[in-house]
């Protein structure tokens, strides 16, 4: 953050001052328009600080939702559970910046309605479909930041998401979000580059703290490097160095390359594409000896209201062990039905297609198809449907209509059937 400009010194003011008395044949009025004007006496640190304070930004999320979900062999699930996030961030004080911000989760109604987490013994719900959305109250971000040159250092509680989040990301579209205690640093002081470190102690995750597996403690560092001194191409570079001392057997150490941008074909029509690969290994306390690619291809047109493309995405398999992204924003890949949270041992191939339109009066309307195979191995794993409607009304208001069909072929778990229907309204200031 750049620091306030001084107000004139004295000095200069008598100077300038000196300067229009020596010029006799300056009109009157010139000589008036270069008398530099009173200036207001400089903020006392008393008065900054509370600027600080009265300037900040507050902000409110409140989501209603219900989920229905239904799966071969387990009983239906419904659950309808209101979440509120309240938060605030104090205005810069020489670059110095604070956020705090609160997150409670409740279902409404009857809370034996559904399962929250995987491991729940809970007799009233153990038979039926998880919905990871369980009660919970906690302060989900707390954290101090100083500001100088476009560079950001960063401490505490906080919400991280790099690139898609395939890899790291928040987990938004749960009730409870991830957060992560970090120190980060981001420089973006050179032209066209950013870089981005992060180590990490502890990973806050969707099922709260009072739950199993809810927190996660860890020693691992994050590297992302972006160049966009391409007017079509945004490239990335990363590490990510994983040491989960609480699950091993999601560590591991993943270095990767993205190239992502939009290629205008004509004055309507622009082409958006995205090529990513990385190779990731086992690390640390990890139990499994592999290593194995991760790639992503996808491309598709955009013109007016309409969108569509084809993509094809492919977590590999290596000696009975398969690439795992557990810090990602799970729910935006491989089907919404959450049917591959991890990573098959035999690998996962996800070749999809998408047609999106935005209907008049603001309607967004998309239609994803995927087709799940195992990479390694002639296991076929099924297909999914993916729909969804959303509108905004107004600034403040947005409602979410969305459905998910997974239908499973071979292979334990993938065998079975899975459909998840939402209806979602959400407040943001």
């Amino acid at each position: 953050m750049a620091l306030m400009k001084q107000h004139p010194t004295p000095v200069f003011i008598s100077l300038c001052g000196l300067c229009v008395a020596l010029i006799p044949w300056s009109r009157a009025e010139d000589n008036a328009a270069s008398t530099p004007p009173e200036t207001a006496p400089a903020p006392t640190a008393s008065a900054r600080i509370k600027e600080a304070f009265t300037k900040g930004k507050l902000d409110v999320n409140l989501r209603l939702r219900w989920e229905n979900a239904e799966q071969t062999g387990r009983e239906t699930a419904n659950a309808v559970t209101f979440r509120a996030r309240l938060g605030y961030t104090t205005a810069p004080l020489y670059g110095f910046q604070a956020g705090l911000e609160f997150q409670g989760n409740v279902p409404v109604g009857t809370t034996d309605e559904y399962k929250p987490y995987p491991s729940s013994t809970d007799p009233d719900t153990v038979n039926k479909v998880v919905v990871a959305d369980p009660e919970d109250y906690l302060i989900d971000q707390g954290w101090g930041s100083y500001t100088r040159w476009d560079s950001t250092v960063k401490g505490g509680r906080q919400k991280l998401l790099l690139d898609n989040q395939r890899f790291i990301g928040p987990v938004g579209w749960r009730q409870l979000q991830q957060t992560y205690d970090a120190a980060v640093l981001d420089v973006g002081a050179l032209k066209d580059w950013r870089f981005f470190y992060g180590y990490l102690w502890q990973i806050n995750r969707i099922f709260g703290p009072n739950n199993p597996g809810g927190r996660w403690t860890t020693s691992s560092h994050l590297i992302h490097v972006t160049y966009e001194g391409c007017e079509y191409a945004r490239v990335a570079l990363y590490g990510y160095l994983l040491d989960i001392t609480t699950a091993p057997r999601f560590s591991s150490d993943t270095f990767g390359a993205s190239v992502t941008g939009k290629i205008p074909l004509s004055e309507e029509w622009k082409l958006s594409y995205r090529g990513e690969f990385a190779w990731q290994t086992d690390a640390y306390d990890n139990a499994a000896d592999y290593g194995a690619p991760y790639y992503h291809l996808k491309i598709g047109p955009e013109v007016g209201r309409f969108n569509a493309g084809v993509a094809y995405e492919v977590l590999s398999s290596d000696n009975g062990a398969a690439v795992q992204t557990p810090l990602a924003t799970l729910h935006a890949f491989n089907g919404w039905a959450d049917n591959f949270l991890v990573t098959p041992a035999d690998g996962l191939r996800d070749a999809y297609a998408w047609v999106g339109v935005n209907l008049p009066g603001d309607f967004p309307l998309k239609a994803t198809v995927h087709k799940f195979d195992a990479d390694d191995g002639d296991n076929d794993y099924g297909w999914e449907l993916d729909l969804s409607l959303a509108h905004s009304f107004g600034k403040y208001f947005k409602a979410l209509v969305a459905y998910a069909r997974y239908d499973g072929k071979d292979g334990a778990r993938y065998s079975r059937d899975l459909n998840r229907f939402w209806l979602q309204g959400e407040f943001i200031y």
